[in-house]
């Protein structure tokens, strides 16, 4: 924006010169806001992204990847058990740093209460003022910590939010979740996918409060579903579901048959190994006789005499290759040699065994890898190289103390995460456009008004007087005026007519029927039915104000929107058509009807002066006006969506208020029932507070969503007023500039006045950059 910064200081000196410059003082004043508005159009703008996930999902992790961060500030680590006790014993201990838990413990409450530091703030409110806005930013800045990094997912001005989960077990992240949401240009959906992704599967990931709440916020076009632990897939259910059978069929049965062939092999592998046992305490009992035969031998006497007592010993042994032992010597040493040939026999057949082993155990081996190869391979196809954010990190040289196989991943675009972050900057391509097509359309205005300014002389040099040019200017500005406000009616009653009778007029006849199903809800929370509690669970509840927060052993309860649901699903269609069908069709129509009378004022004026030859310039100039006029009308259109948009979040997210202040008082209630000292049919606690919640329903349930209809339908009249206003304030704008710019320059121009010298030279400036803004934006 170098050429606005250079008209800037042109425009003020021209804006200050006397009040007979030949502009006018408001036509300069204009210029300078104009600067000032393209100046603040420059600034990137805020597309935030919302990440929403269970405990545990990878939302974290997943930002981190994105960010190419190994770890962000805000990282959310998984939620132990006693999360919420260590919840509860932060808040003391941010209080009272110094103090240990046991010493929190022992302390008396008087005692911590009366603590001088805690006396200073305890119940104080911090008030910052500040006569501007800037300065009262500079004192929140000390409360404000911001962390910069330079990542190309956020390069377009997008904004990624780690929230914490719709039910989160925290009420305050919660809040935080449910008031950013409405905000989000775009929501990522993070889930830990083990299975093939179907259309029923990604429905499964949002609750049915959280689907409905997308339905009235117009939203599902903007839901992505991020699949994180990918490399965790159930590979038969990916086969079957993915239809993966025929493709991985030899693979698939080759792995099936390998479990049996490694069963055999390791039967065999055990039998041998048996057999190899056997021969060594066969052997070890050749070498003890071997041994007790060398020694009866050795003690044989001299003289020849017989030595009964060890041919005894050996006569009582069993041998398989010898004869039976006799006293001569002979005898045993022929008992001596069969045995040490029956040692070397039993030698080479666990020789041979051994061997026998160690080939089947490379068999077992080759067997085993194998079957590992094919089920990475396997795996490895049914996972699709898909979304692994720790193969990312550790491809980046990241997490490297982390022990994790990146095996299988060709390169850094087979994770995913690339793709991710170039989904995250495509995001923003819509609002991005969007600004800075208002950009270009009020810098050309820009450039356009003061052209007029510079070239409107040339109307004299045509032989145009002013006085003719202004009755037919202002004729026709008056065609134009009736035409614009026409349309702008239209518009308004239609919007008026569609709130009415497809929001409104149905929201009153949903009372009765939602009043009816409060009533059976309120049955249904006492019951042994799937919507039932124990009486226990019940009054945990009511403590709750209608709402338990989850944990990892059970779903979360919000009373208020199971009553609140009747009501909002017996509108919810006609919501969406409303939103989705009809307001859209309005504002094309309304964008139509405002362009056509544009085209049909300016073929006017085009036709009136487009045969003095001496005006070819002026006329271009004319078409470049009727250009950014158009392009004026698209950026309502946008406006206005954008408008009607944020209004109905907020309006949807109105149902329940009314009803959680009529509720209130009903679970109080609930709390204070006692069961009765007799034991008569229905003298239990349970089942008397059942029947005070029925009839506090009973009683108040139509006023209660009366109460929460007239709420909607206030705040459906707000948003139409609001919207009024400003399709007024757009149109008037158009109008304005329009009857500024030309009025400015085909009748005040040519009005004899002699420039003055600051003027001469001003605009000789201005001329000088006007006429090289095209060249410059070529070459940029």
């Amino acid at each position: 924006m170098k050429v606005v910064h250079e008209l800037e200081p042109l425009i003020l000196e021209f804006a200050s010169l006397s009040i007979a410059s030949t502009a006018k003082t408001d036509d300069a004043m204009r210029w300078v806001d104009k600067t000032g508005e393209i100046l603040e159009l420059v600034k990137p703008p805020r597309t935030i992204i919302g990440v929403v996930g269970a405990t545990g999902a990878g939302k974290s992790s997943l930002i981190n990847a994105l960010l190419e961060q190994e770890d962000h500030i805000l990282d959310v680590k998984d939620h132990e058990m006693d999360e919420l006790t260590a919840s509860a014993v932060a808040k003391p201990r941010t209080v009272y740093p110094n103090l240990t838990v046991e010493d929190i413990k022992e302390t008396p409450q008087s005692v911590l209460l009366g603590a001088a530091e805690v006396q200073d703030v305890l119940g104080r409110v911090i008030e910052l003022r500040d006569s501007t806005a800037k300065g009262l930013f500079n004192q929140i800045q000390k409360y404000m910590v911001k962390v910069f990094t330079r990542a190309a997912a956020l390069s377009t001005g997008a904004v990624i939010v780690d929230l914490p989960g719709l039910h989160d077990s925290n009420g305050a992240r919660e809040e935080v979740a449910r008031s950013n949401i409405k905000d989000c240009t775009g929501l990522w959906v993070v889930a830990p996918i083990s299975r093939a992704v179907s259309e029923k599967s990604a429905r499964e990931l949002l609750g049915t409060s959280f689907r409905r709440q997308m339905m009235f916020d117009s939203a599902f076009s903007a839901v992505s579903f991020i699949c994180s632990k990918a490399d965790d897939i159930h590979v038969n259910g990916a086969i079957n579901n993915m239809g993966m059978a025929t493709l991985l069929q030899a693979e698939v049965q080759e792995a099936n048959l390998l479990p049996s062939k490694v069963q055999v092999l390791e039967k065999k592998i055990r039998d041998l190994k048996s057999q190899k046992s056997d021969l060594r305490e066969k052997l070890d009992g050749l070498l003890d006789d071997i041994e007790a035969c060398e020694s009866a031998l050795a003690n044989v006497p001299a003289s020849g005499e017989e030595s009964c007592e060890p041919m005894q010993k050996l006569s009582k042994r069993k041998w398989t290759s010898t004869a039976p032992l006799t006293p001569e010597v002979g005898q045993v040493e022929k008992c001596l040699e069969a045995m040490r040939a029956d040692m070397r026999g039993v030698r080479q057949q666990i020789t041979s065994l051994t061997a026998e082993i160690d080939a089947e155990n490379e068999s077992l081996a080759a067997l085993q890898n194998r079957k590992d190869v094919l089920s990475a391979d396997i795996k490895e196809a049914c996972i699709r190289l898909r979304n692994e954010r720790r193969t990312y990190q550790t491809m980046q040289g990241r997490m490297t103390a982390e022990d994790f196989n990146i095996t299988g991943y060709r390169d850094l675009d087979s994770t995913g995460i690339p793709e991710l972050q170039r989904h995250a900057q495509q995001l923003t391509d819509g609002t991005r456009k969007a600004k800075f097509r208002e950009l270009l359309n009020k810098f050309r205005a820009l450039l356009d008004s003061i052209g007029w300014w510079i070239t409107g002389h040339d109307m004299r040099r045509a032989g145009l007087d002013a006085a003719s040019i202004e009755k037919f200017l202002r004729a026709e500005m008056v065609k134009l005026k009736t035409n614009l406000l026409t349309a702008q009616q239209e518009y308004c009653e239609e919007m008026k007519a569609f709130i009415g009778s497809d929001i409104s007029d149905k929201l009153g006849d949903q009372v009765n029927n939602a009043a009816s199903e409060a009533v059976k809800s309120a049955r249904a929370w006492l019951s042994n039915g799937p919507r039932g509690h124990k009486y226990g669970t019940f009054r945990a509840i009511c403590r709750g104000k209608g709402v338990r927060q989850p944990t990892r052993t059970r779903p979360a309860v919000d009373f208020y929107e199971e009553l609140v649901k009747p009501l909002m699903d017996g509108v919810s269609g006609h919501w969406k058509k409303t939103f989705l069908q009809s307001v859209p069709l309005a504002l094309q129509d309304l964008n139509a009807k405002l362009r056509k009378y544009l085209e049909e004022f300016y073929q006017a004026v085009e036709e009136k002066y487009k045969a003095n030859g001496r005006l070819v310039m002026v006329l271009d100039m004319l078409r470049d006006h009727k250009l950014n006029s158009l392009e004026g009308v698209s950026a309502l259109t946008v406006h206005l969506t954008g408008q009607i948009d944020t209004c109905q979040r907020d309006i949807n997210r109105s149902f329940i208020k009314p009803v959680k202040e009529h509720m209130g008082p009903a679970y109080e209630e609930c709390l204070d029932v006692r069961a009765l000292p007799d034991h008569a049919p229905g003298s239990g606690a349970a089942g008397r507070t059942r029947e005070t919640l029925m009839a506090h329903l009973k009683n108040t349930g139509k006023s209660m969503f009366r109460e929460s209809v007239h709420t909607v339908q206030h705040n459906l009249g707000i948003m139409q007023g609001k919207v009024d206003k400003s399709l007024e304030t757009r149109v008037d704008y158009i109008y304005k500039g329009i009857e500024n710019d030309i009025l400015s320059a085909f009748v005040d121009a040519t009005k004899q006045r002699a420039l003055s010298r600051d003027e001469s030279n001003i605009k000789m400036q201005l001329r000088q950059i006007l006429m090289q803004v095209n060249e410059r934006f070529v070459a940029d």
